[in-house]
């Protein structure tokens, strides 16, 4: 692998703690990340923007958002990450 693009990988770090997690405050992305807290929020917000991330406006706590579901079938290629999972 070639230099990683640090934004990549910050990203990446928060939707997957986002993934492991059952809603996650501002804070505790942070934490878990081991990112500044400004540099998670623009994380959040550029991918909430997306649709990627919810955000609970009750608990604001945030969780992947339905975006991701655009993954689940590539209308391209046909293929089918829950069967490529599954093997």
């Amino acid at each position: 692998m070639g230099r990683p693009v640090k934004g990549v990988v910050k990203t990446f770090k928060v939707i997957e703690l986002l993934n492991s997690e059952n809603g996650l405050s501002l804070a505790d992305l942070a934490m878990k990340a081991s990112l500044p807290k400004p540099t998670t929020y623009r994380i959040l917000d550029t991918l909430t923007g997306l649709g990627y991330i919810e955000q609970d406006p009750a608990t604001h706590q945030f969780t992947l958002g339905s975006q991701f579901l655009t993954f689940i079938r590539s209308p391209r290629t046909g293929t089918n990450i829950i069967s490529l999972a599954e093997q």
